[in-house]
């Protein structure tokens, strides 16, 4: 895990909760961390680490996170015991 994937871990524990991380960012942490992504229908995403999954909704027209959307990310790192 270089700089750049260390800062997005930080950014998606700060509290209160960020409203500016970067979707590329987090997909890109999750490809580090060995997880596997899947598109699916629409904008959903399907992120998966050891049999465990996380469907969420990938951010547009920007690629900025939304709040409920971090906190998701947060809780699915947490379960799979990845922190800053």
């Amino acid at each position: 895990m270089n700089k750049k994937h260390r800062k997005t871990l930080t950014d998606i524990y700060e509290k209160p909760t960020r409203a500016d991380v970067s979707w590329k960012d987090v997909a890109s942490l999750f490809r580090v961390i060995g997880s596997d992504i899947f598109e699916g229908e629409g904008s959903r995403i399907s992120v998966v680490f050891n049999k465990r999954v996380l469907n969420i909704h990938k951010p547009h027209p920007s690629g900025e996170m939304k709040k409920y959307a971090v906190e998701k990310v947060r809780d699915f790192l947490n379960i799979i015991e990845v922190k800053p």
